[in-house]
């Protein structure tokens, strides 16, 4: 069974991820590579949760 410390770190992640694209926390240009690679590791990091859930 997963463990529930392991998917709040996970959604934790996720909602850090997520606050460092938008636009109102953020002070200066993220570069657009940099934001690819962090949308990238956000699916990832999703999918893997959405698994974990579905279990």
């Amino acid at each position: 069974m997963v463990d529930k410390e392991d998917l709040l770190k996970q959604a934790e992640e996720i909602h850090s991820g997520l606050k460092r694209l938008s636009l109102k926390n953020r002070k200066v240009v993220m570069p657009h590579h940099k934001e690819f690679e962090l949308i990238e590791e956000l699916e990832e990091l999703s999918i893997d949760l959405i698994e974990k859930l579905k279990k």
